[in-house]
């Protein structure tokens, strides 16, 4: 059976999804249709017609920013100002509180975010990849993600049935506690390594890794300076 059958299985198995919503979405993948992926068969399923799709180009201004996805791509960057971005074809909801915003995308989206600020991402059958030189905290259900971390931060993360790919540009100065449940992980940090859990500092400890996993594939690389 393929990962997009499997992937859509568990999502009914636990309730993500109805029975009838997991009919449609197995009758999709299996339709041949030419350069669309498994997200974007999600989002043609999941849409209620086209006329809650359209171009996005939003710019604001936030300390802290909460993201959730719902069967969206979602490619991230670093701002060049103090100004959070965000476009490209989709639909976007979102609510602003002093100094916060919440943000609901759905589609295949860019984002660039400032420096200053920090960022809380919850997916949902979505993939995330870019870079990031921020805090991050993230939950992810059934998504893939793959991120290059620019420089120490804190990151937290939660992941089920999913994949995590995470990219240190050296010099890393990160500490990692890292726990996989009936996952896999590899890494190349020079961490220790014991019955599905991985700690270790790597350099100076100017930013903490902590990832709590399940069911999932979890893969820690360094990259060298350019």
């Amino acid at each position: 059976m393929s990962n997009e059958k499997m992937r859509i299985l568990r999502m009914l198995e636990n309730g993500k999804i109805t029975a009838g919503e997991a009919e449609k979405l197995l009758k999709a993948i299996s339709t041949d249709k030419e350069g669309m992926g498994f997200v974007d068969r999600i989002a043609e399923v999941f849409s209620v017609g086209v006329d809650n799709i359209g171009e996005i180009s939003e710019e604001f201004e936030a300390d802290k920013a909460v993201i959730n996805l719902k069967a969206c791509t979602l490619r991230i960057k670093e701002s060049s100002d103090s100004k959070f971005r965000v476009y490209g074809e989709g639909k976007m909801t979102h609510k602003r509180e002093a100094g916060e915003v919440e943000l609901t995308l759905f589609g295949s989206l860019d984002m660039e975010a400032p420096l200053i600020s920090s960022l809380a991402i919850n997916l949902k059958v979505s993939d995330l990849t870019g870079i990031i030189g921020v805090p991050l905290k993230l939950e992810s259900a059934m998504s893939d993600v793959e991120l290059s971390v620019l420089r120490p931060v804190d990151i937290e993360a939660e992941i089920k049935m999913g994949n995590l790919a995470l990219s240190f540009r050296e010099p890393i100065n990160q500490h990692f506690e890292v726990v996989n449940s009936m996952g896999a992980i590899s890494q190349n940090l020079g961490l220790e390594e014991s019955n599905g859990r991985v700690v270790g500092l790597v350099g100076k400890d100017k930013g903490h890794v902590k990832i709590n996993a399940k069911l999932s594939s979890i893969e820690l690389t360094k990259i060298k300076e350019e």
